[in-house]
């Protein structure tokens, strides 16, 4: 299917690029926002997820006094744009460290409950949590860490990468503030297709401007210049 789409990009990239490719965009963006049990105009696909963290850490407009959190066994990237936004921002970046083997779920919760109440009550923070980790490979307890962290005022942001097509993705009952998750991976739809879900999006915009710069959160995220949109589609 993915080459049967390129061939038809190709044979009259007129025609696609003007009157075929935001359709079909929008209607695989409600077919993906199913998979998270999602409203979709709280869906955008975007390249991959460490795009989708960019986007989301940069477009914050921390302070100085604000704080960004993040486990010590975060995905590379992740964590990096974590610290970057922090250079950018001024302000500062604490990492996690919950002690291995891990036994269970309340280990995790209990590890960032101390470590949160021992974080001065900042204007705004945010912790960045997997919901499977890269390595160690291994499912952590999202809801209730969100719980933990709403309960002092921590925005949460959940890198799914890992998550869709391996276990049921419900963005609403796990209640995080952003969700973003790969579908070349588990989905095994091809490279260059993931999801960006936000529970608030007003601010919340690309690190690529483009075209819909003063738009929606659609609008935002779907003209970034020339680029192959055919993984997005292909996902269907």
């Amino acid at each position: 299917y993915h080459e049967e789409l390129l061939r038809r990009v190709e044979s009259s990239p007129d025609r696609w690029f003007r009157l075929d490719s935001e359709r079909m965009y929008k209607r695989v963006r409600g077919r993906l926002a199913g998979l998270l049990n999602a409203r979709v105009e709280n869906v955008v696909p975007v390249t991959n997820a460490t795009l989708a963290a960019n986007c989301v850490l940069k477009s914050q407009g921390f302070g100085s006094d604000d704080i960004i959190m993040v486990l010590e066994f975060g995905y590379p990237a992740f964590n990096n744009a974590a610290h970057a936004s922090c250079e950018r921002y001024s302000c500062r970046c604490l990492t996690i460290h919950i002690d291995f083997p891990i036994t269970c779920r309340k280990q995790v919760t209990d590890a960032i409950r101390a470590f949160l109440d021992k974080t001065p009550d900042h204007r705004r923070r945010l912790l960045v949590v997997d919901h499977i980790s890269s390595s160690p490979g291994i499912e952590l307890p999202v809801k209730d860490i969100v719980e933990v962290c709403h309960k002092r005022n921590v925005l949460v942001f959940v890198d799914g990468a890992h998550a869709i097509g391996q276990i049921d993705i419900d963005v609403g009952e796990l209640g995080c503030d952003y969700y973003t998750t790969n579908c070349h991976k588990w989905l095994y739809g091809p490279k260059g297709c993931a999801l960006l879900w936000a529970k608030n999006h007003k601010g919340l915009t690309s690190v690529i401007t483009g075209h819909g710069w003063h738009g929606s959160y659609f609008d935002r995220f779907w003209m970034q210049g020339t680029r192959d949109l055919v993984p997005f589609f292909a996902v269907e």
